[in-house]
């Protein structure tokens, strides 16, 4: 299988640090961060996950302005994913970043009455260490036309209804407009 992975890289304090693991197996990439890679992986027919560490990042990894602010933030942002030279596109969004916080930052979420959530999602910013995990089935392919498919078949969407009542506002138009001979209609 060939994974391709598009990164935006926050490199002003130093090149962040990246972990790139399918399943349990060895890193396929374990270094800095680069902005591309075009990797080809072993798999076997079935379900799998993707995961991308950040890891080693310090709390000197960040510029502050006056206000107490971040301005420089030593980071990793996912920009694009394809499997099999298929771009992942919205399927990125369902990935669930597991952040490992710094202790100081727990403290001061922990004074300022802030919850920490366990995991965030969806999240494509990888700010502090931890992992980000996708969960996909090979081939891709396959797993790709199922889920696209079945997010189609939700028609719980607000835009989708909004087009429908468009469209049936439109019909009944036609329907009570006067038939016009072809030629004045050119």
């Amino acid at each position: 299988m060939n994974i391709k992975l598009q990164f935006e890289v926050e490199r002003r304090l130093g090149d962040p640090t990246i972990s790139i693991i399918v399943d349990d197996n060895m890193p396929v990439y374990n270094g800095p961060c680069q902005d591309y890679y075009d990797l080809n992986v072993s798999v076997i027919p079935g379900s799998h996950e993707l995961r991308i560490t950040h890891y080693g990042k310090t709390v000197n990894d960040h510029v502050y302005d006056n206000d107490g602010k971040v301005v420089i933030d030593k980071h990793v942002k996912i920009k694009s994913i394809l499997l099999d030279d298929v771009d992942l596109n919205e399927e990125l969004w369902d990935g669930e970043f597991y952040p490992v916080y710094n202790p100081d930052y727990i403290t001061d979420c922990v004074k300022n009455s802030i919850n920490i959530p366990y995991s965030l999602t969806p999240n494509l910013y990888l700010g502090h260490n931890g992992m980000w995990t996708l969960k996909f089935d090979f081939p891709s392919t396959d797993w790709l036309i199922k889920i696209r498919n079945n997010k189609m078949l939700k028609v719980s969407d607000p835009d989708f209804l909004t087009r429908e009542q468009d469209l049936t506002i439109a019909k009944a138009y036609f329907d009570i407009a006067p038939d016009l001979p072809w030629d004045r209609c050119v």
